[in-house]
């Protein structure tokens, strides 16, 4: 699994005549894994937050000032980011009680989304850690390929392999069927490119979060509900700015 993966993926990649073959797989790979991870935590919370109590999640979501339409991730993430937001936090952390857990996520979150400083802290440490991975997936599918030697952890590795292969075929279908209209690969690892670098240039430029400079850390952001609804091309989805 993991060597095919590892093939699929240097398939995938545009190659290049200089430099290292692991330097530019991680130049190509790393800005579709680094704006998503943001995107990811804040979705993945607020799909447990209303499994947890679907009513309650919504009206208090619905109580997050300054944002019009039914956008719930973006709600989440001005709750979340926004320090005005902090008396409607708290009634979130009492309304938790005794799930421990979950009040713990959210607190989390908050501190980790509670200042741009705070973030880039963040993502310069998950960058660092997507690397080292995807360095060890490189050098574990070597040592299966020259020695036959299969390490305890190969299941870790495989399961983020994987992860990280969705997450680029993922952009590369929609980047090639949506609005982008992208005609080749190389066009969609350049486009990436330049997202990440505009997602990363506007994150420098702000001091503090308010609802509206926070709205791109959740912009262009694709949910299953997106996929259903989405006319891929023919009308453009409705901005959240």
């Amino acid at each position: 699994q993991l060597v095919t993966l590892w093939t699929a993926l240097e398939t995938l990649i545009p190659s290049t005549a200089h430099g290292a073959k692991i330097v530019n797989i991680l130049n190509q790979m790393t800005p579709f894994l680094m704006q998503a991870y943001i995107q990811r935590i804040v979705q993945r919370f607020t799909h447990d937050l209303i499994s947890w109590k679907p009513w309650y999640a919504k009206r208090l979501l619905n109580k997050v000032p300054g944002i019009e339409g039914a956008n719930t991730i973006y709600r989440a993430m001005a709750l979340l980011a926004v320090d005005t937001n902090s008396e409607l936090r708290s009634e979130l952390y009492t309304e938790l009680k005794d799930f421990h857990l979950l009040r713990y996520r959210a607190y989390q979150l908050s501190e980790l989304l509670g200042s741009p400083a705070s973030l880039r802290a963040a993502l310069d440490t998950h960058l660092m850690k997507v690397e080292w991975q995807i360095r060890r997936i490189y050098r574990t599918r070597n040592m299966l390929v020259h020695s036959g030697k299969r390490p305890s952890y190969i299941h870790t590795l495989v399961e983020n392999a994987h992860d990280y292969f969705d997450q680029i075929i993922f952009d590369v279908m929609r980047m090639s069927c949506g609005e982008y209209r992208a005609g080749t690969l190389d066009d969609v690892f350049e486009l990436v490119k330049i997202r990440q670098a505009k997602f990363t240039s506007t994150l420098a430029g702000i001091s503090k979060f308010n609802v509206e400079n926070c709205a791109f850390l959740c912009d262009d952001l694709d949910t299953l509900h997106d996929f259903q609804n989405e006319s891929w091309g023919m009308q453009r989805r409705p901005s959240i700015h």
